[in-house]
């Protein structure tokens, strides 16, 4: 009788201990928080993967984007600005315009949260091939001199700019501007550095930016113009040849002091006949001018003729 009761305790002694335990566990359990849940909007930047020498992005790329992720507070509240991004990969692409999907699959993303929304959704881009080339610069020149000077040349060192950039806009560049030069009250020639000024993104200077401007100012040019001047034949050997016009104007312009030495008895115009050959149509071609006399070296060192107008007609008979 006696050994009953003391195996009955023994199992009481038991149950007591499994309720304490699972007590114990329950509290346990019931003490630990659920993960707070949160989202959060992070700018992810995005990266071409596989891009090859001769190709460039234009059509005002995105490079950064607005993306959602939802997880626990924890995880999210720990995530820095790089550790979200996504990457685009442009291997087997071909030129021209191409719009990617923006998918949870491209965001690159701690474990443990969701991509919750992407904007925008879409990027759009065009695939150009990137040339290179020399391209002339010309300076800006902006301003009034006094009026008795003129710029009479502008020397720039260097002269041409080497620049990368998608071929659809650099093939039409003729030249590039340099920043403004201001000449305004200026009284003799001066030397300034300035830079050139590309006007697009997409455009890459591989030279040296800083331009050498050498602006040459001088007294203003004399022009003085002497009508019907009479247009000679020279070498016109067996063949007749006709004329129209047989007169013209000519142009005389340059330093004051050589301009007004210039006279008119001493301007010859004239058309070499020497390689002319007759045939059915007019040969359109440019009278020379040469100036003979007095001080005649110096004149044409200093003084420019030009012909109003500037070609005539010849026809060659036989």
């Amino acid at each position: 009788m006696k050994k009953g009761i003391k195996v009955f305790e023994s199992d009481w002694f038991l149950k007591i201990i499994s309720l304490l335990i699972a007590f114990i566990m329950w509290a346990f359990i019931s003490g630990q928080k659920t993960p707070k849940i949160i989202e959060k909007n992070f700018t992810a930047p995005i990266y071409f993967e596989n891009t090859s020498d001769d190709m460039i992005l234009t059509r005002d790329v995105l490079y950064e984007i607005t993306v959602q992720l939802r997880g626990p507070e924890s995880i999210i509240k720990k995530i820095k600005p790089e550790d979200v991004y996504i990457t685009i990969d442009l291997k087997n692409k071909k030129f021209g315009l191409h719009s990617i999907p923006l998918t949870e699959d491209l965001v690159h993303k701690p474990s443990g949260v969701s991509v919750i929304n992407i904007i925008p959704n879409t990027i759009q881009f065009k695939i150009e091939k990137k040339i290179t080339r020399l391209v002339p610069v010309k300076a800006n020149i902006v301003g009034e001199l006094p009026d008795n000077l003129e710029v009479k040349k502008v020397i720039l060192s260097p002269p041409t700019v080497k620049v990368e950039g998608p071929e659809s806009i650099l093939e039409k560049v003729q030249y590039f501007e340099t920043e403004v030069i201001d000449i305004s009250d200026k009284m003799q020639s001066f030397e300034t550095s300035t830079v050139v000024i590309l006007n697009s993104n997409f455009l890459k200077l591989l030279s040296e930016p800083t331009i050498k401007v050498k602006v040459i100012i001088g007294e203003k040019d004399r022009i003085r113009l002497f009508r019907n001047i009479h247009i000679t034949l020279a070498n016109v050997g067996k063949h007749t040849v006709w004329l129209n016009p047989k007169k013209i104007a000519v142009q005389v312009k340059g330093n004051k002091k050589f301009v007004e030495l210039v006279q008119r008895k001493n301007i010859k115009v004239f058309i070499d006949c020497k390689n002319l050959k007759p045939k059915e149509k007019d040969y359109v071609l440019t009278p020379q001018i040469d100036y003979v006399g007095e001080n005649s070296d110096q004149i044409k060192n200093n003084v420019r003729f030009k012909t109003i107008p500037s070609l005539v007609n010849v026809r060659v008979f036989k």
